[in-house]
């Protein structure tokens, strides 16, 4: 048993992706019969190096998941990170298996990240190992980008997450779009960019600055407090007109001299992030957007925070300007003689990433992808000639080496098909950022709707690839002969469940149920690593 745990592990697909990044390599352990129940906890830490400064990751999802083979592993149940990025599952089994965690960039409480081509969250995995009585303890696993120097995905979802929980405290409510998402890894426009509920992140665009006010992520927060604004201020449409009419998607400072409705919007973002500056000459003149964030926070210091929000919040479609967030700001405290001092603080000057860069990240994305799908090939050719000899299934119980043998080609070359699905989403995306010279045209939405639609027909797609790759699976075990007892088993019913899960939620055009989700994702670009530090 313990060879045949050796192979699958090697072969499950995130698992190529840490041995393509040089993680640790995977245990093998033999699970050990038992008579009796047997108790454990499963312990372990989640970390993220953003730029080198190693961070907890706090809040985010993690899922055991009984190692089994590549389609029937079992997830045991999920729980959230302590503050210092720790996990702990109590078990109770009747027996000793292999195990795996996997962290998910979901904190189920409102904010997700996920690549922009897909509705799944990120994920990873630890190794796999046995269980036995006591602690197993996982260890700590770090993820991380450009071997530390980088900004991976997880700081830029722990980001998020700071910022919406940030929100929750200090206004004492959710904000006004409950769920907030990152879409990551997108192909366009030099930085990030917010609608209504979702920011757009180029791959390894930074969170934040060594010592800012927001602890490192004071761009999460300015693009959080977009959303917040953006949300408050009317509907998509609204949005749309706004972009147009201001000329929102462009590069600026917090000195740049610009319209008063583009000064606003950047202005408040800035204020919200505490990346204060007063300009030169006149700080009355609120064409600049750090005057206005400056004005902001003295309005701020004479009221509060929550009375800031409420202004907006009682006021859809009518703040654009600064002087029209201070009469209705007026009508609800009163007009109040408040001091607005001189700030000389942080003038940040957005770091927009070169078209060149933007395209070199999804030309790795894609190089790292075609890698994979060069391993996984291989190995199909091995598990090719393993199915040739399943041994013996003449009772149900002895069957589970046979089963894993015989679905083994069938589960890889359904990851070689999701591989190559994603490398066709990443080239049309970046084709369709070149053909709108990187800069979306807002006001006709065309490169918006078009990676939303993408969205939608990459899950379709990939829900066809899983549906037919389980319909092999069981084919295969029907027509394998002297193996009918395996049709009797746990394992052949779990696959015939879970094809019958995926294709209701195919025929009614409905995401991947949450279950199975993050087993039947599609591989991902190797961008950020992921390794055991301890």
């Amino acid at each position: 048993m313990g060879a045949i745990v050796q192979f699958k592990s090697e072969f499950r697909a995130r698992r190529v992706l840490l041995v393509l990044l040089g993680a640790l390599a995977l245990l093998a352990v033999t699970p050990a019969a038992s008579d009796a129940v047997v108790n454990f906890n499963v312990t372990g830490k989640w970390t993220c190096s953003n730029r080198g400064k190693v961070i907890p990751i706090a809040g985010a999802r993690v899922e055991l998941w009984h190692d089994i083979s590549w389609w029937p592993d079992d997830k045991l149940g999920s729980v959230r990170t302590a503050s210092n990025g720790a996990f702990n599952f109590g078990v109770r089994a009747d027996s000793n298996f292999d195990l795996y965690a996997k962290v998910v960039l979901n904190d189920d409480a409102g904010v997700s990240l996920g690549n922009w081509y897909s509705f799944s969250d990120w994920d990873t995995d630890t190794s796999t190992v046995g269980s036995h009585s006591g602690v197993v303890n996982l260890g700590t696993w770090q993820i991380s980008k450009d071997n530390g120097s980088g900004t991976p995905k997880c700081a830029v979802w722990q980001g998020a997450h700071n910022a919406y929980a940030n929100y929750r405290q200090v206004i004492g409510s959710r904000p006004p779009d409950t769920n907030y998402s990152i879409s990551a890894d997108f192909p366009c426009c030099g930085t990030p960019f917010t609608t209504r509920d979702t920011t757009r992140w180029p791959s390894g665009y930074q969170t934040g600055s060594t010592g800012d006010p927001d602890g490192g992520f004071s761009v999460n927060f300015h693009e959080f407090a977009h959303s917040v604004r953006h949300s408050f201020d009317g509907n998509f449409s609204h949005f749309l007109f706004d972009v147009a009419r201001f000329n929102y998607p462009q590069t600026h400072s917090l000195c740049s001299n610009n319209n008063q409705g583009f000064a606003f919007n950047e202005g408040w973002a800035e204020y919200w992030a505490h990346t204060l500056t007063t300009c030169a000459g006149d700080p009355t003149n609120f064409n600049y957007e750090g005057n206005v964030a400056t004005a902001l926070d003295g309005l701020e210091k004479c009221s509060s925070r929550p009375t800031m929000v409420r202004v907006l919040r009682e006021n859809p479609g009518s703040i654009h300007s600064y002087s029209e967030f201070k009469a209705k700001w007026d009508a609800i405290v009163g007009p109040k003689g408040c001091l607005i001092r001189p700030v000389t603080g942080i003038e940040g000057v957005e770091d927009s990433f070169s078209i060149a860069r933007l395209t070199s990240e999804v030309q790795k994305q894609i190089a790292g992808l075609n890698r994979v799908v060069a391993s996984l090939s291989r190995q199909l050719s091995t598990a090719k000639r393993r199915a040739l000899s399943p041994g013996s299934c003449s009772v149900a119980r002895v069957c589970l080496t046979g089963i894993e043998k015989l679905i083994d080609p069938s589960a890889i070359n359904a990851q070689i098909q999701q591989a190559k699905l994603v490398i066709a989403r990443l080239q049309s995306g970046l084709d369709a950022a070149r053909r709108a010279n990187f800069m979306p045209d807002f006001a006709q939405a065309n490169l918006y709707n078009a990676l939303t639609t993408d969205r939608s027909s990459f899950e379709r797609a990939n829900q066809a690839i899983v549906i037919n790759g389980l319909k092999s699976s069981v084919q295969t075990i029907k027509s394998k002969s002297g193996f009918n007892p395996a049709e009797t088993t746990a394992t052949f019913r779990r696959l015939n469940s879970r094809l019958t899960l995926l294709t209701r939620a195919r025929n009614r055009r409905i995401t991947t149920p949450t279950s199975v989700e993050t087993l039947f994702s599609a591989p991902e670009a190797p961008v950020d690593g992921v390794r055991r530090v301890r």
